[in-house]
């Protein structure tokens, strides 16, 4: 299946992007104007600005990787159903066990979905987590759904309480925000079609 991509530079834009905190501990945030709605053609642009975070969570150790807030048949499961969905990716050499990890859409509550012991990220791996807002459906189904719309955080937060934060803009359909590459720093998300779940960005 062919992947449209479609990179975000640095113009002026209306909604903004949070990527994971960094290694040098700092956030990073880009403005997002509208998302082409012809799959097509893919024109959007971004504006990068730096904003410091209290205790982020080092992009080499766990990132939000990719993110699609308006699944339709990009992911379809095996029940027939078509999720939101979250990535994550450990860059790192040592498995993580995700056995109290937190995740949510609203930073006012950010236990909203504590993690299982029974997930873990191999070295070098990534985890889709369902964002249908039912948790019986499995131990990688969290309790919230995203909103195709925008003006959502989605914040991970670690058991030492680090955090790494993702501020959804407006989607299109089908297309996700992911990182051009893989647990990237800074001005590096782009719109891809038809996403990449559960594998590399690159």
């Amino acid at each position: 299946m062919r992947r449209s991509v479609q990179r975000f530079s640095t113009a002026a834009a209306a909604l903004a992007w949070s990527a994971c905190g960094g290694s040098a501990d700092v956030g990073d945030k880009a403005d997002s104007a509208d998302t082409a709605a012809d799959s097509s053609t893919d024109t959007t642009d971004t504006t990068d600005s730096a904003a410091t975070e209290s205790n982020p969570l080092p992009l080499d150790v766990l990132c939000i990787n990719e993110v699609m807030s308006s699944n339709d048949l990009a992911l379809v499961l095996a029940d027939g159903t078509a999720p939101d969905w979250i990535e994550l990716h450990n860059p790192s050499a040592t498995s993580i066990n995700l056995g109290g990890w937190e995740i949510t859409d609203d930073p006012a509550v950010p236990d909203q979905t504590i993690l299982p012991s029974n997930l873990s990220i191999p070295p070098g791996g990534f985890l889709v987590l369902y964002a249908d807002g039912d948790l019986l459906d499995g131990p990688d189904h969290v309790g919230f759904s995203l909103k195709a719309n925008g003006g959502e955080t989605l914040v991970l937060t670690d058991p030492l309480g680090r955090t790494a934060s993702f501020d959804l803009p407006v989607a299109t359909t089908d297309f996700s925000f992911a990182r051009t590459s893989d647990c990237c720093p800074g001005d590096c998300w782009a719109a891809v079609n038809g996403g990449t779940p559960g594998a590399s960005n690159e």
